[in-house]
């Protein structure tokens, strides 16, 4: 192969147009299957590195509920995607002449948002907010009406103890002042309107002028 052919691959893997890895999109939620493609006639499969950078092959633990390969040609399983699961995934397959050579092929996995997921999860949570707030609004109003009905009755009964104080009390008249001295009279109030206008005004004259 020519300079030339090798300076245009490089020029074309550097711009994109030939990709170093597989790309896969894969909607969230969903099971995916990534072969690996550095297995072939001359290489047997080892192991995937994951885009946690956990390794998954024969001889390490793993989540099964998560992940499932095929011993023989590698396949991987990756159940139930989520956003977390996005990034490079990697087959390392070891050259069957030589053991202590590895091939590796790497695919991308992209996933799709399901964007109506989330937007189902926002309107509940500003449901909540809303309702949040208008019972907090209806506490507020509740106990402010509370408060003025307690204020106003609480006002009423100071005033009628008071004119209940006023009306128990007893009022002294005093009489004009002479050279005998000065004389009083106690009024009381709580006597009814007819015994006072029945009073002997002449009595209270003699008082005065002894």
């Amino acid at each position: 192969m020519s300079w030339s052919v090798l300076l245009l691959v490089a020029i074309a893997i550097r711009c994109g147009a030939i990709p170093l890895e597989t790309i896969v999109e894969v909607p969230e939620g969903h099971t995916v299957q990534i072969s690996c493609e550095s297995e072939d006639g001359n290489h047997a499969f080892a192991f995937w590195e994951l885009a946690s950078r956990d390794i998954l092959g024969p001889g390490n633990e793993y989540d099964e509920n998560k992940y499932e390969y095929n011993v023989l040609n590698g396949t991987l399983y990756v159940r139930n995607i989520s956003p977390e699961d996005e990034g490079t995934y990697t087959c390392f397959s070891k050259d069957l002449i030589r053991s202590s050579s590895l091939s590796a092929r790497s695919v991308r996995m992209i996933v799709l948002r399901d964007w109506s997921r989330y937007q189902d999860e926002n309107t509940v949570s500003a449901t909540g907010v809303v309702l949040l707030i208008g019972c907090i609004l209806i506490l507020i109003g509740g106990g402010y009406l509370f408060y003025m009905r307690w204020s106003r009755e609480h006002r009423l009964q100071n005033l009628l103890m008071e004119d209940e104080e006023e009306d128990s009390g007893e009022e002294i008249f005093t009489a004009p002042g002479t050279s005998k001295g000065t004389g009083q009279i106690v009024l009381d109030r709580t006597k009814s309107i007819d015994e006072s206008l029945s009073t002997d005004f002449g009595s209270i004259l003699s008082a005065a002028n002894k």
